[in-house]
């Protein structure tokens, strides 16, 4: 009896894990179908059979028991994919590859019945368009051979584990506190919290907490990139250009602007741009090269991540879950804070005769240390807002049970 309910129970964890496998695999065949149709109005009838199946894959994923990372990282993706999907079949309606419609690429050598496999698979989980197009050939960095590519990913994912199952686990122990119920308490998630009674403990729960929001969520999108390209250019599937780094350099994240534009994940940039570029130019009206403009692209850049990860938190069923636009539309505000700021000192410097010299100090290295001190002194500010509420209801069951445990009394017969 016990050998058969835990074979039930593997074969229940096995439909669960395939699941959400399953819905991706419908949604994506309904994506070919639209790719290839050569009509707006036949594409818009397919988006529901697109979307329907992906929201459901989102939901299956984040009920799966076993591996919470990397169902949330597939969550994350699929927000992604679903946005993609509007941004490239409809409001840039990339063309379908018919040598009828005008514009549209020549089908490939991996045509079969009038369906182009090869551009499908280019276009479909492919949010920044890399290589799609001929024209980009010129654009491409050196090549770099599968061997030296191999070794770096798989190097990255060694260096990820140890530091993750390794060192983390020794240096959490040996270094930060244990963080108690008082410690992440609602008055301490205020953003107006005075600064005259913060101590040493309070500063240091808000950097770890800062920290280790940023990092989890670097190593394993970065990782799963990782894994994903090594795999795909292992077996022959795609080439290494075909998997450009996911981040850029640390040394790109000077100032809240450059950090979430130049360093963060860029992965949906392209999308968040289109249709930022859509509600501004077509709806609102406004001129390309204005600085609403452009505002309008950030707020919608930061509006839709902010609304991706309150999908995922409500679909896990957290209360806090409206937290994320708030924290999102703050990064927002404090990117035009800081392009009012900038663009002031440099029409004073302009004014004065002083634009050498002001171009010299944002080059400099006080420069550079101002910027990255205002991009950990926001977060810093900004993050228990965000990550304390749910940290509070951890630790208070945490607490809670500790506290059951230690009333216990063990019976001696």
């Amino acid at each position: 009896v016990g050998s058969a309910a835990k074979e039930a129970m593997a074969l229940e964890q096995a439909i669960q894990a395939l699941r959400p496998v399953l819905y991706l695999g419908l949604s994506g065949l309904a994506f070919a179908i639209s790719l290839h149709a050569p009509k707006q109005g036949q594409r818009l009838a397919l988006l529901p059979l697109i979307l329907i199946p992906a929201f459901l894959s989102l939901s299956a994923a984040l009920h799966v028991p076993f591996a919470p990372g990397v169902s949330l990282v597939w969550a994350q993706a699929l927000t992604g994919y679903i946005l993609h999907t509007i941004s490239t079949l409809h409001l840039e309606g990339i063309p379908p590859p018919c040598p009828s419609v005008p514009g549209s690429p020549t089908p490939g050598s991996n045509t079969c019945f009038g369906f182009d496999f090869g551009y499908f698979r280019r276009i479909w989980l492919n949010p920044r368009l890399i290589r799609v197009h001929s024209n980009q050939a010129a654009q491409e960095r050196p090549k770099q051979s599968r061997g030296v590519f191999l070794v770096l990913q798989l190097s990255k994912l060694l260096t990820y584990y140890t530091i993750q199952a390794k060192i983390a686990p020794a240096l959490y122990d040996e270094v930060v506190i244990d963080i108690l119920p008082d410690d992440v308490a609602p008055y301490q998630q205020s953003l107006w919290r005075p600064l005259n009674g913060f101590t040493a403990r309070e500063c240091l729960n808000v950097t770890f907490v800062t920290f280790s929001s940023f990092w989890t969520t670097f190593v394993y999108l970065d990782g799963m990139n990782a894994l994903m390209g090594a795999l795909f250019v292992m077996i022959g599937l795609d080439d290494p250009e075909d998997w450009p780094p996911l981040f850029g350099h640390l040394s790109q994240a000077v100032g809240l602007r450059n950090f979430w534009s130049r360093f963060w994940h860029t992965l949906p940039m392209k999308t968040y741009r289109s249709i930022g570029e859509s509600i501004s130019l077509r709806i609102i009206g406004c001129s390309p090269r204005s600085f609403a403009h452009k505002s309008i692209i950030a707020l919608v850049a930061f509006g839709l991540s902010g609304a991706a990860h309150a999908l995922i938190d409500w679909q896990r069923r957290s209360p806090d879950w409206h937290l994320n636009i708030y924290w999102f539309l703050l990064n927002f505000i404090g990117c035009m804070g800081e392009s009012l700021v900038v663009k002031m000192l440099r029409q004073l410097a302009r004014r004065a005769g002083r634009e050498h010299d002001l171009q010299t100090l944002e080059e400099s290295w006080l420069g550079r240390f101002l910027g990255y001190v205002w991009v950990c002194v926001f977060f810093c500010w900004t993050v228990p807002m965000w990550r304390f509420p749910e940290i509070h209801r951890q630790s208070l069951a945490f607490q809670s049970m500790r506290q059951l445990l230690s009333n216990m009394q063990i019976v001696q017969r």
